[in-house]
């Protein structure tokens, strides 16, 4: 797969991503620098990475794997996304 789609409510029975059971290390910190998570994750067998992230915040997150790494400012407010598919590592 070369492309994804334009989300913005992930389905679980009928999102598929591009990288299915990649290894990423995941970074995300607050606007203050306090770090919410800095782990190695393996994507799901959707390509999905799955994460639980305080409400009400905005962050830095950071995708970093074998095809290069990716960073974006997310939001977790009540009109926020639950879906992101623009990330493009080594892009």
């Amino acid at each position: 797969m070369s492309s994804t789609h334009e989300c913005f409510l992930h389905s679980l029975t009928t999102c598929l991503g591009e990288l299915a059971e990649e290894e990423l290390a995941v970074r995300g910190e607050d606007a203050s620098g306090t770090v919410l998570i800095d782990e190695e994750r393996t994507t799901a067998p959707n390509g999905f990475l799955g994460l639980w992230l305080p409400r009400e915040t905005e962050l830095t997150l950071t995708l970093a794997g074998a095809a290069g790494e990716a960073t974006t400012t997310l939001r977790t407010d009540a009109e926020a996304p639950t879906c992101i598919t623009t990330m493009q590592l080594g892009a």
